[in-house]
Parts: structure tokens; sequence; C-alpha cells
């Protein structure tokens, strides 16, 4: 009976830790670094089209 009752314990401990604001907190800052990241790759292949662009533009007039 020992075991169950320490066994939801932590179960209920994990949650609480798991829902805490510095758990939640890091999870916002590492999913935004990764959003934030893929914004960044994006927008470099978005400018690299638009140099690529105006060099040809250039060379055709």
């Amino acid at each position: 009976m020992d075991t169950d009752d320490s066994f939801e314990e932590n179960m209920i401990t994990q949650q609480r830790y798991n829902d805490s604001p510095d758990r939640t907190n890091f999870r916002c800052r590492k999913n935004l670094k990764i959003i934030l990241s893929i914004i960044s790759k994006e927008r470099l292949k978005i400018s690299n089209k638009f140099v690529a662009l105006q060099w040809k533009m250039k060379h055709i007039f």
C-alpha cells in the first residue's frame, strides 16, 4: 500500500514540476528558439533569391 501511495505522490510531484512556471518558460524559450531559427533560415533563402534576381535584372538591362 505504501508503494502505491509513494508512486502517486511521485507522479503528482512530477506533474507539478512539469507544470511549474520555470519549466514552462524553459519549454517556451526552447520552442521559440527553434521557430526563430526556422524563420531566419527562410529569410536567408528569400534574401538569396532576391539578390540573384537583382543580379539577373542588372545583367539583362
